[in-house]
């Protein structure tokens, strides 16, 4: 029987828990306004065009500030639906990795040993989706929490989550410790 040291890792390769991006029903409010906001310079537009009383240059004026601001708003819808599709969610039994970015990318990895806590957020009008954030507490300092907004099943995957945790940190031989302020006598 072989030994194994400790500079070996202890378990096989590293399994994809979940991988994804949020879902578009995060962005709800803003397809609400959007479209509000679109259904209203739409009504403008015909109005201008079929009201007589509006003449000339006024007539312009309306019909190209009225176009321009609904341009801007589906880009601006657009783009928030774009930065929201190219954020990526990747969980695995070692880490947790969050990409964000249109043309530029940034990466963030989350070690599972440093995670302290979860916590799931389901607000009502996501939980009719059957969505949920969830927010990763962590012992990291350069990222002390982390939120996965608007993932599918978040409490199964919470719940599958935990046991991955607890065994990183076994593998890591890695124990977390609770030191308050409180513990310790004030220095003289």
């Amino acid at each position: 029987m072989e030994e194994k040291s400790l500079n070996q890792p202890s378990s096989g390769p590293e399994e994809i828990l979940w991988e994804g991006s949020p879902s578009s029903i995060r962005l709800f409010p803003v397809y609400l306004q959007g479209g509000i906001l679109a259904l209203l310079l739409i009504s403008l537009i015909v109005w201008v065009n079929s009201v007589g009383e509006v003449k000339g240059t006024l007539r312009s004026i309306l019909l190209i500030v009225a176009s321009v601001v609904l341009a801007a708003d589906f880009l601006y819808i657009f783009l928030k639906w774009l930065m929201l599709k190219t954020r990526r969610f990747k969980i695995t039994t070692e880490r947790i990795r969050v990409s964000t970015g249109i043309l530029s990318k940034t990466t963030n990895d989350l070690e599972l040993y440093r995670v302290v806590d979860m916590v799931l957020v389901e607000p009502f009008w996501m939980r009719i989706f059957k969505l949920g954030h969830l927010k990763i507490i962590s012992s990291d300092r350069t990222n002390p929490t982390m939120l996965l907004e608007a993932l599918p099943k978040a409490g199964e995957l919470q719940n599958r989550l935990r046991p991955a945790v607890e065994r990183c940190r076994d593998r890591k031989r890695v124990r977390l410790m609770d030191i308050d302020q409180e513990d310790f006598p004030p220095s003289s």
